[in-house]
């Protein structure tokens, strides 16, 4: 059997709207430790991505560290998306030839389901398809 993106994407990602400030989109990236975020419409549909490249280029305010303007203002408009049936396969080519580190998972009514990254693939091919989750903690060393 093979993997699809509904096997190693996060559920329920936290989203931004156009509108929102981009100080508090930099905020929610830096404190959940994500590289991107969605950014969906009132009715929850994808309209673009605000990634930590978009923070770091023209649009994201006039010098280093200003976060001012709206995440409408930063945010790359043309998104690839990708459905939880997807097969791991294409996943990877996408993510090499997009150029991206994560990418929004849609349902078949454009909403929002998830994001999948390029560290979820990692982790799949480390483990294989049925491996068990890995954890996020540093090893402890070895002290013999």
């Amino acid at each position: 059997m093979a993997t699809h993106v509904r096997d190693l994407m996060t559920a329920s990602p936290i989203t931004v709207r156009p509108g929102d400030p981009l100080r508090a989109a930099a905020d929610l990236l830096a404190a959940h430790g994500v590289t991107a975020l969605p950014v969906v419409d009132e009715r929850g549909r994808v309209v673009g991505v605000l990634s930590e490249a978009d923070l770091l280029g023209p649009g994201s305010g006039s010098g280093a560290g200003d976060l001012a303007g709206t995440v409408g203002d930063a945010m790359s408009s043309v998104v690839v998306l990708v459905h939880p049936e997807t097969d791991v396969a294409t996943l990877r080519r996408v993510l090499v030839d997009r150029l991206v580190k994560s990418l929004p998972v849609v349902d078949a009514a454009d909403q929002v389901v998830g994001v999948v990254s390029r560290s979820d693939v990692v982790r799949a091919m480390v483990h294989g398809r049925d491996g068990p989750p890995v954890s996020r903690a540093a090893p402890t060393p070895d002290r013999r």
